[in-house]
């Protein structure tokens, strides 16, 4: 039977395999490869892996050996998952990038729910998207 944390070296061996599938899956597009290390590198340090329940570690881990499948999968230049890697990496810029502005357009006078709204709706679609393939992609 599995333990109920990973330790530590389990913890950096999904970190690492995450990352190397994803520096080969980006490996064309600097700018995605950069967004990709940013997003791993964020969900790996806020979550503490002794802090999550028994139930939610087993999901954590299941869900990490499918999405470096998929990320081994988006590899291939045609490939599908390779197109839905690129446009996660291109919104996490664009979010990023907007919420940086935000306060600025607020200032400005400019009504920003309408944009809100969109991307609350492409975070809900992105959670749905996870919660069917059982993967870990933010």
């Amino acid at each position: 039977m599995a333990p109920l944390t990973p330790s530590a070296a389990t913890w950096r061996s999904f970190y690492r395999q995450l990352a190397r599938a994803g520096a080969h899956a980006t490996q064309t597009h600097r700018a995605y490869a950069r967004q990709f290390d940013e997003a791993l590198r964020e969900a790996f340090t806020a979550t503490d892996a002794s802090a999550l329940p028994p139930g939610q570690v087993a999901d954590n881990l299941l869900r990490t050996k499918k999405t470096v499948e998929f990320l081994k999968l988006a590899n291939r230049s045609d490939a599908l998952e390779r197109k839905v890697l690129f446009n996660l990496c291109f919104m996490r810029k664009h979010l990023t990038e907007f919420d940086r502005s935000r306060a600025h357009l607020r200032h400005s006078g400019k009504n920003t729910t309408a944009i809100d709204e969109v991307h609350a709706e492409y975070r809900s679609f992105l959670a749905q998207l996870n919660d069917t393939m059982g993967l870990a992609l933010r």
